[in-house]
């Protein structure tokens, strides 16, 4: 994970749609994405001067790894896993 629920705002480079990264931390609003040279210049200087959305972003993106990708949220989400497989097979 990019961070560990330090409450920074994080700056990263724009990944494959795949990996579904924006789900979990949209774009502007938990997280800043950038796709190049200039597009991490421009995403720096619009941090450096906008230091209240700078700060929504980084509590933005806390607050959505604490809900739901911490280790106790995996194990209840792995725990459900199994239970619903079990009652697929008795099924």
């Amino acid at each position: 994970m990019l961070f560990r629920s330090c409450g920074c705002c994080v700056l990263t480079n724009a990944l494959d749609p795949q990996t579904r990264l924006e789900e979990l931390l949209p774009a502007n609003r938990a997280a800043v994405f950038y796709s190049g040279p200039l597009s991490l210049l421009v995403q720096l200087w619009r941090l450096a001067r906008r230091p209240a959305w700078r700060q929504g972003v980084a509590l933005e993106g806390q607050r959505r790894v604490l809900a739901g990708h911490t280790q106790r949220a995996r194990a209840r989400q792995l725990l459900e896993a199994v239970a619903e497989l079990r009652r697929a097979r008795l099924a």
